[in-house]
């Protein structure tokens, strides 16, 4: 098999496989980039604020993130065009009437699999994450004008809320999600104009019936003496679920920084679980396209003569769609913890390289 991977076969095939990806690529990508233009234009319609120049900015700003994220159907694709494009030349049956089997040709292209997932992780990754960020802060400031942001730190949890009432930069060392407290908390409030009023310091804070309650509190006025309270309260228009679910979202978080985020966010009290699947489903992503690529191998390497060449190609098109979407279906399950996370990740790989073997099992033996 080594040998069969160094061979010029297999890099000849796996050329014409690049090519096929880098092809389907550039439509795929040309596709989403007009569907993007006409969403931001509609939305857009009735702001004279926003620039057509703005929009291509925002448009283009996501695309790296849109590869990333139709790379298994750009694979499956590529492979069945390809394969089926040596199989229609008999370039295939010339290659296995030398004795190279579906398993060799299949694995053969599955390296080339491997080190594009692996350029996706340490290349397209860190571009789409600092992208989408940006994008996402662009449509913010045009479309939401919200006014607060919710960051976390290593020591711990930072919000800014600005409203009618105060302008207020928020720390909480850390948050309890069963119980909704938030402990040692500390407000610095300021005026309109952002002149420093107060630091209001706190034990623990809830957020019940649009305020703040806080307990335990040391009131510091600007140039003036501290003051204790055992209770005090402060509207506001956050809630809990604001707060917990405003955080920033994984795809804005490269993959060589998630394991740090992780800790921090566990130290902080919030759960980690969409950042620690999102860091699993990049492994997981590489093992569900090489078992896409052995599923296009089962339906496109038949002999011609056996005929419905054009019926395998489009069910091995809506097959790889199908199970596309399962494996959306058992993600979300793992964030709803239904699913262990490892269970979650890897059970669409595993199945999809199960149906592919027994499919090819079939070929080879027939």
């Amino acid at each position: 098999m080594l040998n069969y991977c160094k061979s010029t076969l297999n890099l000849y095939f796996s050329k014409l496989f690049i090519i096929w990806v880098a092809s389907i690529s550039a439509i795929v990508t040309f596709v989403m980039v007009l569907i993007d233009m006409a969403e931001f234009s509609r939305r857009t319609v009735t702001s004279s604020r926003v620039s057509f120049s703005e929009i291509i900015h925002m448009v283009l700003l996501k695309v790296p993130n849109h590869i990333q994220t139709l790379l298994p159907f750009i694979v499956l694709v590529a492979a069945i065009v390809s394969l089926s494009r040596l199989n229609r030349t008999q370039e295939v049956i010339v290659a296995r009437g030398f004795g190279v089997s579906v398993w060799q040709i299949a694995t053969g292209l599955s390296v080339t699999v491997l080190i594009l997932g692996f350029l996706n992780i340490a290349i397209v990754n860190p571009i789409a994450s600092v992208f989408s960020y940006k994008q996402e802060e662009i449509e913010k400031r045009i479309f939401s004008g919200r006014d607060v942001a919710i960051t976390v730190f290593e020591d711990g949890l930072w919000i800014r809320e600005n409203n009618k009432n105060r302008h207020s930069i928020i720390s909480a060392e850390r948050v309890d999600p069963q119980s909704k407290v938030f402990q040692y908390v500390s407000f610095k409030n300021f005026d309109p104009d952002y002149n420093f009023i107060e630091r209001i310091d706190a034990k623990t804070a809830m957020i019940k019936n649009k305020s703040w309650e806080l307990s335990g509190v040391t009131v510091v006025p600007n140039k003036a003496e501290r003051i204790k309270k055992d209770k005090l309260t402060l509207k506001t228009d956050l809630t809990f679920s604001k707060i917990i679910n405003s955080n920033l979202e994984p795809k804005f978080i490269s993959f060589w920084s998630l394991p740090d985020y992780i800790d921090v966010l566990e130290k902080s009290g919030l759960s980690s679980l969409p950042y620690q699947m999102y860091w699993h489903n990049f492994i997981g992503k590489i093992g569900f396209m090489i078992a896409l690529i052995f599923l296009a191998a089962a339906f496109t390497i038949r002999p011609p003569r056996q005929g419905y060449a054009t019926l395998l190609t489009v069910l091995a098109i809506a097959s790889g769609l199908v199970l596309y979407f399962f494996s959306d279906l058992i993600y979300a399950l793992g964030l709803a913890r239904r699913l262990p996370v490892l269970l979650a990740v890897w059970a669409p790989a595993v199945t999809v390289m199960l149906l592919s073997a027994t499919l090819i099992l079939h070929l080879e033996e027939s």
